[in-house]
């Protein structure tokens, strides 16, 4: 994603996108996470920091058994809402195989900040 020519100036658009009305929330950026985030030593208040939203859904592989797939997701969300379900825009975070759901504790611990 870096390598492409344009996205890093993508991804400074939180710092530029202009509301339409400050009382709406219009995106993820108006929530009180990402604004805290945003404010002055804010982890999001770096250029060069980005923050994702994690999409997850799971497929029965076979009929007869019990076996599935789960797909992980990360979708960035500094760049234009429009743009940011884009596949080049996606990441495919990882795969999960097995009997039951996948533990999403075991994957949270690696996406953390902190």
């Amino acid at each position: 994603m870096f390598s492409r020519e344009d996205f890093y100036n993508a991804l400074q658009f939180r710092f530029m996108r202009n509301k339409q009305n400050e009382n709406h929330i219009e995106d993820i950026y108006d929530g009180e996470i990402h604004k805290a985030e945003m404010a002055e030593n804010g982890f999001l208040q770096n250029p060069n920091n980005i923050s994702f939203m994690w999409y997850t859904d799971g497929i029965a592989i076979y009929k007869s058994n019990k076996f599935s797939v789960w797909v992980m997701f990360l979708m960035i969300n500094e760049v234009k809402y429009k743009t940011r379900t884009n596949q080049e825009n996606v990441v495919l975070a990882g795969l999960w195989f097995g009997r039951k759901k996948q533990n999403q504790i075991c994957f949270c611990l690696h996406f953390t900040m902190i």
